[in-house]
């Protein structure tokens, strides 16, 4: 396969020469995501033939990219990410289920396509839709009170409407799983068109595209921006791998204006969402931790640490001398326990989260405040996603390096 150019052999399922040839790498690739329906059969290959007739690429698993004995739903996933535009088809059946991700595969393809940012183009079968906002999303939303919910905790509220003899007859003719993946779509706050199987759909597909050139466009007029700041970055990358592997060679006599220093660290530890696997193919979000708003120094002397001046933002100076068998201190424990990597703690009835690090005789400790209690705040699965964000393993690098070297350390 040239490098410039994507094959794509004809679909003997699809009619016609839409879907072969040869196509430019720079053409848009558009996923094309629905369950396996008879339904919807005819829909996929109706609109696989509309976006190549327009100079667009379709992707479709029975079409270009599904290979015998490889993961197929990791192929999907591969490929949402590798597409430009995401277009969900729904009726009302689910297709496979995932036991240990808990949703189905076009759930999964959903999920990828809203983790990677994808523009989302979503059609719902008009009276699925109906029934769906008529029935099931009062009741949900008023159950969940606006938390986000999963998948399967979705599923297990809807199989528990199904024992009333109303909703028992509405879940024998539309999947349940069918209202979890809307009830997570509108709970992401993305909008469903009408799917009105009978009517030509395809215009307000082009209609859509047409949007999305517009939106293109405009990040055109700032091109030049764009690429300077791309440049710029390439540019402190090589910057910033110069001071991480010259700082360690250098000795600090001492630091001048501790209080800059720590004001800097505290300003610098931005929060971020937390992460974890949610089986064997996607990560989702669990929690969220807030911008660090305060940031305490201590060093040893002699049997007790004392508190560097001043302790920044919410952090308080009134334990500014701890003696080393206090272990309740998170700062002592972490001197005690020689945690030279970064390691964290959670203070649940403060609410709040706090990364400590000790650097020779120092031990620096970051609080960060949480907007939430989620339920695997504690593990190591979280723990792991919050030390391993390339935003902390940055600054947490420098801070040794910088600390290290101080001769009075």
């Amino acid at each position: 396969m040239r490098c410039d150019i994507i094959s794509v052999e004809r679909n003997n399922n699809v009619n016609g020469d839409e879907m072969s040839g040869e196509y430019s790498i720079n053409q848009t690739k558009i996923f094309i995501s629905s369950p396996v329906q008879d339904s919807l059969k005819e829909v996929r290959q109706g609109i696989g033939k509309m976006v190549t007739k327009i100079g667009h690429i379709p992707v479709m698993y029975e079409s270009n990219f599904g290979v015998a004995g490889k993961d197929s739903i990791q192929q999907c996933l591969n490929m949402v990410k590798q597409s430009d535009i995401y277009i969900l088809f729904v009726h009302n059946e689910s297709g496979n289920f995932i036991q240990q991700s808990g949703c189905t595969v076009t759930h999964l393809e959903f999920s990828k396509a809203l983790l990677e940012r994808k523009e989302i183009f979503i059609f719902v079968e008009k009276n699925v839709k109906k029934c769906f906002f008529s029935y099931f999303w009062p009741l949900l939303k008023e159950i969940f009170n606006g938390d986000q919910a999963k998948p399967e905790d979705i599923l297990s509220e809807l199989l528990k409407l199904k024992k009333k003899e109303n909703f028992a007859n509405i879940l024998e003719h539309i999947d349940a799983n069918v209202f979890v993946l809307l009830f997570d779509i509108c709970q992401n706050g993305l909008w469903m068109n009408d799917l009105d199987l009978a009517s030509d759909y395809r215009e307000v597909i082009k209609q859509h595209l047409s949007e999305v050139l517009q939106k293109g466009l405009t990040y055109l007029k700032i091109e030049n921006e764009i690429l300077s700041n791309s440049i710029n970055s390439k540019i402190f990358d090589d910057y910033k791998g110069l001071v991480m592997d010259t700082l360690d060679s250098i000795e600090i006599k001492t630091c001048t204006n501790w209080h800059r220093f720590l004001a800097s660290i505290m300003g610098h530890m931005k929060g971020k969402d937390v992460l974890k696997g949610r089986g064997k193919y996607l990560q989702e979000k669990i929690g969220r931790y807030e911008h660090c708003n305060g940031c305490t120094l201590y060093k040893r002397n002699g049997s007790t640490l004392e508190l560097i001046k001043p302790a920044m933002g919410v952090a308080s100076e009134e334990h500014f001398l701890l003696q080393l068998i206090e272990n309740e201190y998170y700062v002592v424990l972490t001197y005690n326990n020689n945690l030279t990597e970064p390691n964290i703690f959670v203070n649940r009835m403060k609410m709040r989260m706090y990364i400590t690090l000790k650097v020779n005789e120092f031990v620096l400790c970051m609080h960060f405040p949480l907007g939430q209690l989620w339920p695997t705040v504690c593990n190591e699965e979280a723990r792991n996603d919050i030390i391993s964000s390339k935003h902390i393993v940055m600054l947490m690098g420098f801070i040794k390096s910088v600390l290290g070297g101080i001769k009075d350390g």
